[in-house]
């Protein structure tokens, strides 16, 4: 991601993103769902596409993705930072059970 949204961000709507469809000319540099447990976006800050320009990406510009659109990534752990971490967490008690059970310790 080039830039992070502010609280002064002008999000652009998503039925707008088709005028920056050319390959040519833009690409997406990010897709956040679920910035709430993102790393540091504002208070409040709406789920977005960020797209930028091919030749001299100085300036992003930000679609803001309806909420219905992001409920699915948001609540599939494995598309939120916060999801991630559960799930290292999980691989963490996993590996511990299967050490026990491997030196054969109970509790």
């Amino acid at each position: 991601m080039m830039n992070r949204p502010n609280s002064k961000t002008k999000f652009k709507e998503l039925s707008e993103i088709d005028k920056y469809s050319d390959p040519k000319k833009y690409f997406c540099v990010g897709v956040v769902f679920s910035p709430d447990t993102e790393n540091d976006h504002y208070s409040g800050c709406p789920p977005y596409i960020e797209i930028c320009k091919v030749e001299g990406c100085t300036e992003s510009i930000y679609f803001r993705v309806p909420e219905i659109v992001a409920y699915y990534a948001k609540t599939h752990p494995q598309y939120t930072m916060r999801g991630l971490e559960r799930r290292v967490e999980a691989g963490k008690r996993l590996m511990t059970e299967e050490f026990k059970r491997l030196l054969n310790i109970k509790e």
